[in-house]
């Protein structure tokens, strides 16, 4: 266990002490033993890439290169973070084998220590879990949770919350985690968040299209008669130097939807930008991104980056051109991922977090997600907590009134 000093802000991170790689998958299904944490640095894991890519395949935001990427570019230049705030949790069993890991990092934000995992924020990487053979995932839960419970409280008693940004609600291995901190007398304040939709995709496009109700087949019909159209041109980039140059496109066209939206875009952040353009160049390495793109009279209208997972493409973020909204470029972008997904024999499509109604209509399914806080027992985590719920009363209060001003506007001018 590390000592009271080396949490504290600014001193050096501990060593790797104890623990060896073993880059066999089979070996980490059966522990020998009790399994035990250590904390490490997340660059002495990189023996264990091997085994870390296979256990997290079906999920790229938990890949080696999203999630170190996510502190080396991004994560470390947040306000309140320091160089040696980064943390692997080292899981490791009875023979010193490493059977897990859980990457995090700590974060001083409103006059308190936060631990909140690797790839929180506006990178919004959803289905965040340690990194584990499903038949472990549970205990890894428990054992992390001990190692967080048993950690030394500062002087001041102020306490250290642990936050996890876009974990799925029904998560057994999250589910165990806070349970043994709610035993332990921390408090958990969890909310559902904006969910993930995932579509089951069949072996063919015609299958896939017949599943689609009316207005959506009309959309579909319309994406075939565009390919036909010379003004309109498919690209698909998949080589980095094909991304690396169809980038600023993609980077403009998504800033003009979300400028159009009202809002700042996150490619307003150069961190986040040189995060998001290093990891999709690296995936693209190995065949795991890519960047569909629909030009209309020879300019750029609507655009996809995708990220490839065992069984998956996913969608991660889309730009369009907001002056051809008429020529509804988003579903004609959809519609060439969609089929192109299907082509390439993958069992689902994920569009990922956010609500939008699009998806639904595309037939794909919710999957909930939750944001989740513990904070320690005692009378400031009490404090902070009812804070916390008093808050989000009022935001609820205030969203219902302009709800309710907008609807009494709308029948007046009815």
């Amino acid at each position: 266990m590390e000592s009271t000093a080396s949490l504290e802000k600014g001193q050096p991170e501990p060593a790797a002490t104890g623990w060896c790689v073993d880059l066999d998958v089979e070996s980490c299904r059966e522990p020998q033993g009790e399994l035990t944490v250590q904390r490490s640095r997340c660059q002495e894991l990189e023996a264990w890439h091997g085994t870390w890519r296979e256990l997290a395949a079906d999920c790229f935001m938990q890949q080696p290169i999203w999630l170190l990427n996510a502190w080396n570019h991004f994560h470390r230049h947040q306000s309140g973070v320091t160089s040696t705030d980064q943390a692997a949790l080292v899981v490791t069993d009875a023979k010193q084998r490493t059977v897990a890991c859980s990457l995090w990092f700590q974060q001083f934000r409103h006059g308190m220590r936060w631990w909140r995992a690797m790839g929180s924020d506006a990178l919004c990487s959803d289905y965040q879990r340690a990194i584990s053979p499903k038949a472990l995932s549970t205990k890894v839960g428990l054992a992390v949770a001990e190692w967080f419970d048993r950690q030394p409280r500062n002087r001041l008693d102020l306490p250290t919350l642990i936050e996890v940004d876009g974990h799925s609600t029904d998560c057994p291995q999250w589910r165990a985690f806070f349970e043994v901190l709610g035993s332990r007398g921390w408090l958990i304040d969890s909310v559902e968040i904006d969910s993930s939709w995932r579509l089951t995709l069949p072996g063919d496009f015609a299958t896939y299209e017949a599943s689609l109700g009316k207005h959506m087949r009309r959309k579909f019909r319309q994406f075939l008669r565009v390919l036909a159209d010379s003004r309109f041109e498919l690209r698909i980039c998949r080589t980095p130097a094909e991304i690396e140059d169809a980038w600023p496109n993609f980077v403009k066209l998504h800033q003009q939807r979300r400028q159009q939206l009202g809002q700042p875009g996150c490619f307003a952040d150069s961190a986040y930008e040189n995060f998001l353009r290093l990891t999709t160049l690296e995936f693209a390495c190995q065949g795991q991104a890519w960047l569909p793109i629909m030009f209309y009279q020879q300019q750029p209208l609507a655009t996809l980056l995708m990220f490839d997972s065992q069984h998956a493409s996913c969608s991660y973020q889309s730009g369009i051109d907001t002056r051809h909204m008429k020529l509804e470029p988003g579903h004609l972008i959809y519609a060439a991922a969609i089929r192109e997904t299907i082509g390439r024999g993958k069992r689902e499509f994920d569009f990922l977090r956010g609500d939008e109604p699009y998806k639904q209509a595309w037939r794909a399914e919710r999957h909930s997600l939750s944001r989740t806080v513990a904070l320690p027992p005692g009378w400031v985590g009490r404090g902070i907590s009812s804070a916390v719920k008093l808050r989000r009363c009022w935001r609820s209060w205030k969203k219902s009134q302009r709800s309710n001003s907008a609807i009494q506007v709308e029948n007046k001018s009815s």
